[in-house]
């Protein structure tokens, strides 16, 4: 694991496949929305902590990655978080 103090340039880093996935329990819309258009455009997912569809109007929970590191992160955190 490792954290980087921008999230959306760490957003930017799994879309460019640099890092594999990400996930945060809390941002605003302005620290996720540009860069998960960036993410969502190279072939990412993202969602918030319980799968659904970010709504980015409220601060949210996030994860993303490639579909295979998505699907993992994605798995661990609900089985954590429930």
């Amino acid at each position: 694991m490792r954290r980087i103090c921008s999230s959306a340039l760490t957003i930017c880093y799994v879309a460019s496949g640099r890092i594999n996935g990400y996930f945060e329990k809390e941002l605003k819309p302005w620290d996720y929305a540009a860069a998960g258009l960036i993410l969502r455009e190279c072939g990412g997912q993202m969602s918030d902590w319980s799968g659904q569809e970010i709504k980015y109007i409220l601060p949210t929970s996030l994860v993303c990655g490639s579909k295979k590191a998505y699907d993992f992160l994605l798995s661990i955190i609900q089985s954590v978080d429930s």
